[in-house]
């Protein structure tokens, strides 16, 4: 990522000195989404059509570097501007797998921070299992350090689950003991079915709308729509960078291309 960040800053020094429109962006999600962000941007650099220059800051000091001036846009989570107008990029969010053979929980949010943070949590406070809980991360459909910081507000509970390896070939989703944390993907398993927390199930139109618990919308906040932020969110809605962040476990919430 550090070779990628400086391959892409010398296109963006080169495209500069051939007077293309300038763009000045934070990321302020802790490099969720930005892969496809910076590839859309070097490809417009290469192309000598726009020079993006990116820098990555906690969401305060980027958002007070727009209001500066210093910045054009800021890539951040929806709910640190809940009162701005917005660009909408992509979604992430964590979903609760269990075995088939589980009866089931109905759990809250701070529920899920329980779980992840007990040394021993128990089915039995749960439902009617008197089993202990294995937390297993479910791969390569790991949640984001970014997504699991911003659910609970702790450090900590990233740390606990990355604490936890991927199942091995002689775990099986048949053990009802087990609950799996990863990010939501429209098609599961046909061995695991999904936990509601607050009484929501995570589908992709309750993600979409904000009504699942666990999940973040990465978006950009903006000074103005300028002809050069258009011009990267043109780019970014091609098929090309919108699979980069299907690739990455993320929702797109970029429009298509209208087709011609």
């Amino acid at each position: 990522m550090k070779k990628f960040f400086v391959l892409l800053l010398s296109f963006i020094t080169a495209a500069a000195l051939r007077g293309a429109g300038e763009l000045r962006l934070a990321d302020a999600t802790g490099g969720a989404p930005l892969e496809a962000v910076m590839q859309a941007a070097l490809t417009l650099s290469m192309a000598e059509e726009l020079s993006v220059s990116m820098q990555r800051q906690l969401p305060t000091a980027a958002l007070t570097a727009l209001e500066a001036g210093k910045v054009d846009g800021v890539i951040i989570d929806r709910t640190f501007v809940p009162n701005k107008e917005v660009i909408p990029l992509a979604a992430e969010a964590l979903a609760l797998y269990i075995s088939t053979a589980n009866p089931g929980a109905k759990v809250t949010k701070a529920q899920v921070g329980e779980i992840l943070k007990a040394f021993h949590p128990s089915w039995k406070d749960y439902n009617r299992l008197n089993l202990d809980i294995q937390r297993v991360v479910m791969k390569p459909l790991t949640p984001s350090g970014t997504l699991i910081r911003r659910i609970f507000g702790n450090n900590a509970l990233a740390d606990e689950v990355f604490m936890v390896d991927s199942f091995s070939s002689g775990f099986t989703f048949i053990n009802s003991a087990a609950v799996f944390f990863a990010q939501y993907i429209p098609q599961a398993p046909v061995e695991v079915k999904c936990m509601p927390v607050n009484g929501v199930m995570p589908t992709t139109a309750d993600i979409v709308s904000g009504k699942y618990p666990l999940s973040l919308h990465y978006v950009i906040v903006y000074r103005e729509k300028s002809p050069e932020l258009l011009r990267l969110i043109d780019k970014l809605k091609e098929e090309k960078y919108r699979r980069s962040m299907i690739d990455s476990g993320l929702i797109v919430l970029l429009p298509r291309i209208s087709a011609p």
